[in-house]
């Protein structure tokens, strides 16, 4: 579980921040042990991830100018939602449900999806699950939803030791590095006050986590997290 929030004084500022993040990502990748065996990707293959195509989707969830949603008058700022997936369909329920249980105005929240290198019905589940949000007949929708496809040919498995082992690290890391930058070059507008990243595997989160987070006011903000044996 990973999950960090971001202010925004303007989209440049954002880039900065994220590719500083990946790179330092990047660097304790190189600080676990020489043992790791971990191979360093050729120029040819980081150009050629760079370079797949994307595909980008924007979908309007809620198009209504104002909203009878109850809402503190002091909420204002516009949130985008950042969340990659990959071989995500069993995940993407109670990601929504989450999602869904947030108390944060959802007319002021955008969603923002990329999807790549996937093997399983992960996009049929996420239309299916937008559809449910913007048809909900009590909850007000959230706002815009963009998704992205982008495969950088990463086919292993999503099971924890092919993600997590040391031999897979340095090219995992540069690939997530990628995958996070283009999905915020493609999502991010000057609309949006806060970038909160999600995974799609988070298993429970309090419903007013975007309201603490706001509340302390900092640039950056990573929660603590835990797993119950």
């Amino acid at each position: 579980m990973a999950l960090c929030y971001l202010k925004q004084c303007r989209p440049e500022r954002f880039m900065l921040i994220i590719s500083l993040l990946c790179w330092l990502d990047y660097c304790a990748a190189w600080a676990l042990p020489f043992s790791s065996r971990n191979l360093e990707s050729t120029q040819e293959e980081v150009d050629q991830w760079l370079n797949s195509p994307t595909k980008v989707t924007h979908r309007v969830l809620n198009d209504k100018k104002s909203t009878t949603e109850p809402t503190n008058l002091e909420i204002v700022d516009r949130v985008l939602i950042l969340t990659p997936l990959k071989d995500a369909s069993l995940h993407l329920p109670h990601h929504f449900s989450l999602l869904a249980n947030l108390t944060y105005p959802h007319h002021l929240i955008d969603l923002g999806f990329i999807i790549g290198d996937t093997t399983d019905d992960t996009q049929a589940v996420l239309d299916a699950e937008l559809d449910k949000l913007s048809q909900h007949p009590t909850s007000p929708a959230f706002r815009n939803c963009t998704i992205v496809h982008k495969s950088l040919g990463d086919v292993r498995s999503q099971e924890v030791e092919s993600r997590h082992g040391f031999q897979a690290q340095v090219n995992r890391r540069k690939k997530l590095a990628i995958v996070r930058n283009a999905l915020l070059k493609e999502a991010l507008t000057n609309e949006h006050e806060w970038v909160y990243w999600r995974d799609v595997d988070v298993a429970e989160s309090p419903a007013g986590i975007l309201e603490d987070f706001i509340a302390h006011r900092k640039d950056v903000v990573v929660p603590s997290k835990w797993v119950d044996d």
